[in-house]
This record gives C-alpha cells, sequence and structure tokens, in this order.
C-alpha cells in the first residue's frame, strides 16, 4: 500500500513530463489512480498569430473587459491644477460589500484631438513597488499620487489610469483587474 505522499509525488511527477512537452502537439493527459485523477491540458495553437490578425485580437481582448462594478470611484481633490503639479491628492471610494485592492502603479493620459493618448515618462519604464492597499467595503482611502517621472505637465486635460482587483479571502481563479480612470485639467 503506498502513501499519501507517494501518490502526490507520483502525481505531481506526471504532471511535470506532460508540461514538460514531450510531444509538440500533445492536448492533455489524465493520470488515474484508485482514489482520485489529475489532468494536465496544454494548449495547442495550431494557428499562430499574424500581424493581420491583430485587429480582431484587439476585438476579442476589448469583449473580454470585465463589467466595472458600481459604487467604486477615484477622484481628485480639485479638478484644474497649475502648470507644473508634482502631486495629485485623490480618494479610493468604495460603496461595495466587497474589499477592493489596489497598487501604485498608474500610468497618465492626455487628451489629444479627442483620443487619449497615454504619456511616456522621462526616465524610461517608472518602477512601482508591488504592495497592495485595501479601501474596506462602504470606505474610503485618500492617496496620493506623485508625478515627477512624467516631468512637467502642460496645460491640457489629463487622466490617471490605474486598476484595482475585488478581494477575496478564498482564492476564486478570477485574477481580473479593472480599470479606473480620474480626469483632472492642467492649466
Amino acid at each position: 500500500m503506498r502513501s499519501a505522499g507517494t501518490n502526490t509525488l507520483k502525481k505531481f511527477m506526471y504532471a511535470i513530463f506532460c508540461l514538460g512537452g514531450t510531444s509538440v502537439i500533445m492536448a492533455g493527459c489524465t493520470l488515474s489512480t484508485a482514489d482520485d485523477s489529475l489532468t494536465v491540458a496544454i494548449p495547442v495553437d495550431v494557428n499562430p498569430v499574424t500581424a493581420s490578425d491583430t485587429d480582431s485580437i484587439a476585438i476579442l481582448l476589448e469583449e473580454m473587459v470585465p463589467v466595472f462594478p458600481d459604487g467604486i470611484s477615484l477622484s481628485f481633490e480639485g479638478s484644474t491644477y497649475s502648470v507644473g503639479v508634482e502631486v495629485l491628492n485623490a480618494v479610493w471610494k468604495n460603496d461595495t460589500d466587497r474589499e477592493i485592492l489596489f497598487g501604485q502603479v498608474f500610468s497618465i493620459q492626455k487628451k489629444v484631438n479627442g483620443d487619449w493618448e497615454t504619456l511616456n515618462t522621462i526616465n524610461g519604464v517608472p518602477v512601482f513597488p508591488l504592495i497592495a492597499y485595501r479601501v474596506s467595503p462602504h470606505s474610503q482611502m485618500d492617496w496620493t499620487y506623485r508625478l515627477h517621472n512624467y516631468g512637467c505637465l502642460e496645460a491640457g486635460c489629463y487622466r490617471i489610469a490605474s486598476s484595482f482587483w475585488l478581494y477575496s479571502p478564498i482564492p476564486t481563479g478570477d485574477p481580473r483587474g479593472y480599470r479606473v480612470y480620474a480626469e483632472f485639467m492642467v492649466a
């Protein structure tokens, strides 16, 4: 009689073998034992993406964007700031029954001829600590966005683009994040 540890190790090794790609066209493998089974599915892309497919992919990704939950907002203390503003004081507001998580990562977009364009930072890609901040249900949190990575903002209409996630103490298998925007003017 084998121990549970041996059985688990055997399943793990079999999964590694399957994931190792011993066959390029392998679509999955199953290991059955007396007490349970392990299935490893490996998707195979027989039609690689070409440049002409990019419009279709963009439409598909657009359709996959989750519905933004009602009751969550990001806003600024003011609506108009002076040229050269370095700091924006914001409020994350959560009027839902779920806790939300957000991080320090953000980008700035500027409205140009009616379209939003993401601004480049002055020193290449900015580095943000990957720390999650919690906003409890039916509460709010003050937050400060430091704009030093973007240099001196000229006059115009801007918005901060940030992301948040609905917190669940038990993993739900749904890691989708949501995009939130907050507009401001520089004059």
